[in-house]
């Protein structure tokens, strides 16, 4: 033991730690977690923290329902990605009976139970642990295991700071079952004849690991995804011919107007502009307060990093009275350069705009943000970078500086005083017309997906038009990757 439970206490001050973790696996190697509060750590070294065995998968057997974790000192971490929120720690655990024996089916078992057994049975002289080909098979299972360990974390992290984190997930999940497997023949391996044996535990660990290569996305589709991620995916013509040049991507906003005002000045652009919002039913005699949540709200201007200082926000603010709207913004702007409170910024993972009107004044257009207004009836691009990808999710946009564009449009929308808006009416968005039915529907039976050969299967690079019996043979469900034959008729 390389720490001792002073030193970890120790450590729990030093961190102000807030919040515990204790971690254990399933025999199906799915991570169980428990939390706890530091003040509980004495009595968790003491007596154990216990668990219902009869609530774990593999667990439970008649008499034995109540379970107990000893945290593993020499396992002590600190969460990198739970830094806002109090430090919290990690702990993985022993898992012992209410008789204080280690219990059977503890993933953790498997290796310390390998490498007791190599310092036990003795071969040519010597116990077989210091054999060099065992003792070097020992220290590539103990690698193995930390490198998927930190594949998680890793994954783990971009997850927890919304970042896309689909091609370390599907790393974590290969790699990890990958190794679960061949540490599991190894441990096995060690064992020798009798570690083949019905009823020992390693033999039962090297059959429970084969199904982490299967389930929740077979490893060979993990690898499909890794791969996309790293070169991307073929294109395909609507015959299936393999072409060059790769798909162009769908506006996350869906289908918009893309109409960007270029003609004459600054100020007659903001003029075709107000008569393009007038046009379409916008009315600028009514408002809603600034401060209206950001799901309530009808109309809302909202702010990115490309407003320039803090001082600029009051443009932003004098817009949004005079368009009778709420004020948002990037998540950059509230979490990072904090010109607002954070309930105010608008994206995926914070709040999102299904209005009438977003209008949006310096923001590039990350994937993020643009998840959270793909629902708006209407948005509005305001950026000097005429590339940026807002103008391809939006309605309407002007290519032109903030400190200049904004005040043009604040006096062309400043009706005086504002009434109060009436409950909200959904505006119409445009919508793509639709494809004639054509063939028979497929639905999948492990997660209902809807196959539409009208559709097609854009992700996949399946060609609208293409029926069900002409998808290639390799082709899996895009929601749950289940196989074609898994399929059936709607």
């Amino acid at each position: 033991m390389r720490y001792s439970e002073a030193d970890i206490q120790e450590f729990i001050n030093d961190n102000d730690v807030k919040f515990i973790k204790f971690s254990f696996c399933d025999v199906f190697g799915s991570q169980k977690i428990i939390s706890v509060l530091p003040s509980v750590l004495p009595r968790a070294f003491a007596q154990g923290i216990a668990v219902d065995a009869s609530r774990i998968e593999g667990f439970y057997k008649p008499g034995d329902s109540e379970l107990f974790l000893f945290p593993d000192t020499d396992t002590i971490s600190l969460l990198p990605w739970r830094p806002s929120h109090g430090r919290v720690a990690r702990f993985y655990c022993h898992i012992k009976d209410e008789a204080g024996q280690e219990f059977a089916q503890d993933g953790r078992k498997i290796l310390r139970d390998a490498v007791a057994y190599a310092k036990e049975r003795v071969q040519f002289g010597k116990p077989v642990g210091f054999q060099q080909g065992v003792s070097f098979k020992l220290a590539d299972m103990a690698t193995k295991l930390r490198c998927a360990r930190f594949l998680v974390y890793s994954a783990a992290e971009q997850k927890e700071a919304h970042v896309p984190y689909g091609m370390e997930a599907a790393m974590a999940k290969m790699y990890a079952s990958d190794i679960a497997l061949e540490v599991t023949n190894d441990a096995l391996q060690i064992h020798g004849g009798s570690g083949f044996l019905k009823g020992m535990e390693v033999e039962r660990a090297y059959r429970d690991a084969k199904i982490t290569t299967i389930y929740e996305g077979t490893n060979e589709i993990q690898r499909v995804v890794i791969a996309s991620h790293l070169v991307g995916r073929l294109g395909k013509s609507s015959g299936g011919e393999s072409r060059s040049a790769a798909k162009k991507p769908a506006p996350i906003t869906g289908i918009r107007k893309k109409t960007i005002f270029r003609e004459g000045d600054a100020a007659q652009q903001v003029a075709d502009l107000v008569a393009a919002l007038k046009k379409d039913g916008h009315d600028f005699s009514v408002g809603i307060p600034m401060d209206t949540p950001i799901p309530q709200a009808e109309r809302v201007v909202s702010a990115g990093k490309g407003i320039g200082e803090k001082k600029n926000m009051k443009l932003v603010e004098s817009l949004a009275k005079a368009a009778g709207a709420a004020i948002g913004s990037s998540r950059p702007v509230a979490e990072t350069l904090k010109y607002l409170p954070l309930n105010r910024y608008v994206g995926m993972s914070g709040q999102k705009f299904t209005g009438n009107l977003y209008i949006a004044c310096g923001i590039s257009g990350a994937s993020q943000h643009l998840k959270g207004i793909k629902d708006a009836s209407t948005i509005v691009a305001i950026n000097k970078n005429g590339n940026a990808p807002i103008f391809k999710n939006c309605d309407y946009g002007i290519v032109g500086d903030v400190e200049e564009i904004l005040p043009l449009l604040t006096a062309a929308l400043d009706s005086g005083e504002k009434l109060p808006a009436p409950p909200m009416v959904k505006m119409k968005r445009p919508t793509p017309p639709k494809p004639a039915p054509i063939g028979d529907r497929y639905v999948c039976s492990g997660c209902g997906y809807e196959y539409v050969p009208e559709l097609g299967d854009e992700d996949g690079e399946i060609a609208p038009g293409t029926l069900f019996e002409q998808l290639p043979a390799e082709w899996v469900c895009p929601e749950c990757a289940e196989t074609k034959d898994q399929f059936v008729k709607a």
